[in-house]
């Protein structure tokens, strides 16, 4: 084993253990998160600011009933072809099985019925944590041209860490 105050630059080392330690946290923790009901989404309109901004990654958790759902709780609803959309549940009848919810955006005044009452069946899960500005550094990172330059950006630190 080698003893790290004998290196040359043992303040090198340790930041490379630390980036190397926390990247490898975030992929297990990521991990089992899929593998334990829940899923990443990013938010992309302006309905439900100031509290999820676009560029939000939300995480929500897919194994929810109609009694855990409460007024004020923020879901993800899966509408057709794909599409899911992210709200605050403003009324909740466990009779009927639905819920209504609203964007924050829009006001009570403005807005007083909500969006309409949807079955829980939509519900694609409730919001249980989220990340700001995440999604936008992933929809950086998706461009192919970024691709390129966090390709040299990579090679370069290497290089600099091993040879400088």
């Amino acid at each position: 084993m080698k003893n790290i105050f004998k290196q040359k630059d043992p303040l090198k080392y340790w930041i490379v253990a630390i980036l190397r330690n926390l990247f490898v946290g975030v992929v297990v923790t990521f991990v089992i998160s899929l593998l334990s009901g829940f899923q990443y989404l990013n938010i992309v309109s302006y309905s439900m600011e100031p509290t999820l901004k676009v560029g939000t990654i939300v995480c929500i958790y897919k194994n929810v009933d109609i009694d855990d759902l409460e007024v004020g709780d923020i879901v993800t609803m899966k509408l057709g072809s794909g599409t899911y959309l992210t709200h605050r549940i403003i009324d909740v009848n466990r009779e009927n099985g639905t819920i209504n919810t609203r964007g924050d955006a829009t006001s009570a005044e403005i807005d007083p019925d909500g969006d309409g009452y949807r079955s829980v069946e939509q519900v694609a899960g409730k919001v249980v944590y989220w990340f700001p500005e995440l999604g936008n550094v992933i929809n950086f990172i998706k461009q192919p041209v970024n691709i390129i330059f966090i390709c040299i950006a990579i090679f370069l630190s290497f290089f600099v860490v091993h040879y400088i």
